[in-house]
């Protein structure tokens, strides 16, 4: 008689008590954050100078060996001298350093240091302003990662520059490199000298467990693309299908302050000289051939003319000598289009006249990536080839874009801008526009639309409205995520920029707004912060799971983080506060509550009063059930590279969840699992609140927008009586409880949950018996993702000999086989593989020798400790 057949299903199950409420402020419990940078080495001791990192998260690798992996990369001091620099100001010169994992970030590898230039030195000039030239360490600025596979590149610029020839970690005097004179009140009449910036990057073809450029411990330092000639900022590369591109600029006079208009820092690469130009190279394959990097290098935008024999490219004239044009803070992107690669470029361009145009124009390139074009011939090298795309009597700015593969159904790319009729700092609206192609033509050609415009009653006719319809609403910090046919853009938004600017009346929020056709018509505008008067919207972020081919689409991430809402001009600067965000599980259409991230966010044993966290990070799983964080947290001046990880929360039927809704409209959103022909039972007790609950159970995957229905809908006055409700549940696997409120008071209630098992199930005990000579069981278990399941032999019982077992998945195909000797007296212990998912497991128990009497046995599943309480948990949708 088959095994599978020879004995009715034994069922173990395991109850994992839920504590604490579901409620919209609060995580239940957050992991206490890591902090991923390191002080210096021995003997030096600033401490505290961890600067702009970023986080990956690698899938689809070849081979599949690191897949999952979090790479994180980040400057941290890594020198005990000072140098100063117009955004730093005195700071102790940093390195960029990689630390990886491959637990979900439970431990990371030691961290490797990709520059390794902070104690080189390439120039000394009198950066401190006493007149008297001193050393300018290697000091590196942000660093910027992407990865494709098990390919992960990181460009960074560097103010170490050794000249063409020189051994790397040299240092000296380069004569190419060129310095710039920043006026500064503390040291007037003197300025201080900083000299210019190259541009690096380095290269790991394993996921970054070796680095083949990178480490100069090994021997293998970081690939240098500039030489200092030019200052060197503005660093993105993409790459795809191991071919690799790459973007930075060049300004021949030195990085500009900013005039102090725009809510920034000033000194971002915003402001160009005169003949700043965005310069371009690519690589076909970045295993085999990177240094094609270097032999590919060529200036696309080209307002300046170089003389491409030296390896350093200097200039042959003045800088800009055809135009007045500077071309700054491009974005990037590869693809595949058809048969091509196609290399896409957008950048900001100045209009070329001084003091007769202001502002700037956006212009776009789309060509095969190893066809660059220059920017146009040399009488009007601006405008052709590449395209632009915005009104020469309006200043346009900060363009960026999202791109998928063109399949003439769905947009190919969605570009997007702010834009106003004045100059930089003046109030503007995020213009957005949709192509079928990726061609110049086809982009130029389709319609611009004002996404921001009457933000607060936005109507589908304000999408028309021009720039100056309102000169004093706002929109800023734009942002866009596309999949398909579906399209979300969020900005931070003020309705008065006058009254946000110079009082604290108004502030910037966070909206957004969505398409569900290609961009072609769109929702109305919805406000994802509604932040207090006294704080503002920065730095937001929207983040969807990567095109692994089993995403959930319809799963994004929104973020922003918070600031003091000071107003220009008074005795102090806006500071920043805390990190919040939230998550849609249904492409925007209910989102979960505001969640607070960081040390604000964790018990009150872990609050540090004084942090300040910015700069986050973020990335999700396929469905966004678990959030990987990073953020920059500021403790009295001392600042530190930290991580966390964010799990969506589950519950096992029997247990009993106390749910309270904050805000109309609130939204619980919860997962649990079950095995096929389970059934989940709801009972919500008397009450002395009662809460009108729309209850809802869904399978835990929206494969589709749209597609997915839930599989049971019913309203229910909580509270009001013992209401009961059974719920069947068709397959094994993981499904999600949502609780809507809909109406009446909003007190707290409780539900009782519970489980109807199938037919002949029993829990947790199970009895081997002889036939003849061997004991023979099948249990069914259900598990979690991440599970193991042991099996506990009584050693009263004197069961001698082998046993072996054998899982099954619930279709029938064999998981794992492996086994065990038991002996007289011993307890005996089976411990099965992790399960791969959650659902209903079956194995099999086969055991041969003295099988004269009857064994007992415990079946117990360990499942994973349960995961924080997260993002889905609370979750007050938009009213």
């Amino acid at each position: 008689m088959s095994l599978r057949t020879h004995l009715a299903p034994m069922i173990a199950s395991l109850a994992v008590v839920f504590c604490g409420s579901l409620s919209a402020q609060d995580w239940a419990s957050e992991e206490r954050p890591l902090d991923l940078s390191e002080e210096l080495p021995s003997g030096a001791d600033p401490g505290g100078a961890a600067f702009k990192g970023k986080i990956l998260r690698l899938t689809k690798t070849s081979g599949g060996l690191h897949d999952g992996r979090l790479v994180v990369v980040y400057a941290d001091a890594n020198h005990d001298e000072v140098v100063w620099a117009p955004r730093s100001l005195d700071h102790f010169p940093r390195d960029i350093f990689a630390r990886t994992s491959d637990d979900e970030g439970e431990t990371w590898s030691d961290p490797v240091n990709l520059s390794n230039s902070a104690a080189s030195f390439s120039a000394s000039t009198d950066w401190d302003g006493d007149g008297v030239d001193e050393t300018y360490w290697g000091d590196c600025s942000k660093a910027n990662v992407f990865s494709v596979g098990d390919s992960v590149v990181v460009s960074w610029v560097s103010k170490y520059a050794p000249e063409p020839g020189w051994a790397f970690g040299t240092s000296g005097a380069s004569a190419l490199q060129g310095t710039i004179s920043y006026p500064d009140l503390e040291v007037y009449p003197n300025t201080r000298v900083v000299p210019y910036a190259a541009a690096w990057c380095a290269i790991s073809n394993d996921g970054g467990t070796t680095w083949t450029y990178g480490d100069a411990a090994t021997q293998n330092p970081p690939l240098q693309l500039s030489y200092g000639n030019r200052d060197a900022i503005q660093d993105v590369h993409r790459g795809t299908s191991g071919r690799w591109v790459m973007t930075w600029q060049e300004d021949p006079e030195g990085l500009q302050p900013g005039d102090a208009e725009g809510p920034g820092l000033g000194a971002s690469g915003a402001k160009g000289s005169k003949g700043t130009d965005v310069w371009y190279t690519y690589t076909a394959d970045i295993v085999n051939d990177p240094l094609a990097l270097l032999a590919n290098r060529t200036p696309l935008t080209n307002h300046s003319e170089y003389d491409a024999t030296q390896v350093h490219f200097p200039l042959v004239g003045q800088a800009g000598t055809v135009e007045n044009h500077a071309s700054t803070r491009a974005n990037l992107f590869l693809m595949k289009d058809g048969a091509i690669f196609r290399t896409l470029v957008a950048y900001e361009e100045t209009k070329g006249i001084q003091d007769v145009l202001e502002g700037k124009t956006v212009n776009y390139h789309s060509f095969p990536f190893d066809q660059p074009v220059q920017n146009g011939p040399d009488t009007a090298r601006s405008g052709a080839p590449g395209t632009t795309l915005t009104d020469l009597l309006e200043n346009s700015r900060r363009v960026r874009f999202v791109a998928q593969p063109p399949n003439g159904a769905d947009p190919a790319i969605c570009i997007f801008w702010k834009q106003g009729l004045e100059a930089q700092g003046a109030p503007s609206d995020v213009m957005l526009k949709t192509s079928l192609t990726l061609d110049e033509a086809a982009v130029d050609a389709a319609p611009i639309l004002n996404v921001s415009a009457n933000t607060p009653a936005a109507t589908p006719l304000d999408l028309a409205n021009p720039t100056m319809l309102d000169p004093f609403e706002d929109a800023r910090a734009h942002r866009a995520y596309m999949r398909g046919s579906f399209v979300m853009v969020g900005f931070t938004y003020t309705p008065n920029q006058a009254l946000a600017r110079y009082t604290n009346l108004e502030n910037y929020d966070f909206w957004v707004r969505r398409s569900f056709d290609g961009g072609a018509t769109w929702d109305a505008p919805r406000n994802l912060s509604n932040l207090p008067k006294d704080l503002a919207c920065r730095e937001p972020r929207v983040v969807g799971p990567a095109k692994t081919g089993t995403q959930d689409d319809g799963a994004i991430l929104v973020a922003w983080g918070t600031e003091t809402n000071v107003w220009e001009g008074a005795s102090e600067l806006p500071q920043a506060v805390d990190i919040q965000a939230r998550r849609t599980l249904d492409f925007g259409e209910t989102f979960t509550g505001v969640q607070t991230l960081g040390e604000s966010g964790l018990p009150v044993d872990f609050v540090e009063e004084d942090e300040a966290d910015e700069e986050s990070q973020f990335r999700v799983n396929d469905d966004a059930s678990v959030v990987y964080a990073t953020w920059m947290a500021d403790v009295d001046g001392a600042v530190e590279y930290r991580f966390t990880r964010l799990h969506s929360e589950w519950f096992t039927p029997g247990d009993r969840l106390r749910v309270e809704f904050v805000d109309p409209g609130g939204v619980v959103d919860i997962a649990f699992d079950a095995v096929r022909n389970e059934r989940l039972k709801l009972k919500f007790p008397v009450a002395d609140d009662v809460t009108k609950v729309e209850v809802s159970v869904w399978p835990a995957e929206v494969p589709t927008l749209g597609v997915a229905e839930p599989i049971d809908v019913f309203e229910v006055k909580a509270g009001k009586r013992g209401l009961k409700k059974v719920v069947p549940l068709p397959e094994s696997g993981r499904y999600r409880l949502r609780l809507a409120h809909v109406g009446k008071d909003l007190g707290p209630f409780e539900v009782k949950t519970g489980r109807r098992l199938p037919a002949k199930a029993k829990a947790r005990k199970l009895v081997l018996k002889p036939d003849p000579d061997t004991l023979i069981a099948k249990v069914r278990v259900l598990a979690l993702e991440g599970a193991t399941i042991d099996l506990k032999l009584n050693p009263k019982d004197g069961w001698t000999g082998p046993l072996s077992t054998v899982f099954w998945l619930p279709d029938g195909t064999p998981f794992d086989a492996s086994g065990f000797a038991s002996d007289v007296g011993d307890v005996r212990r089976y411990v099965g593989v992790p399960m791969e998912e959650g659902g209903g497991y079956v194995f099999d128990v086969l055991g041969f020798g003295d099988a004269s009497e009857r064994v007992k046995a415990k079946v117990v599943p360990h499942q994973p400790a349960p995961g924080s309480a997260t993002l889905d948990l609370k979750s007050p949708a938009i009213p």
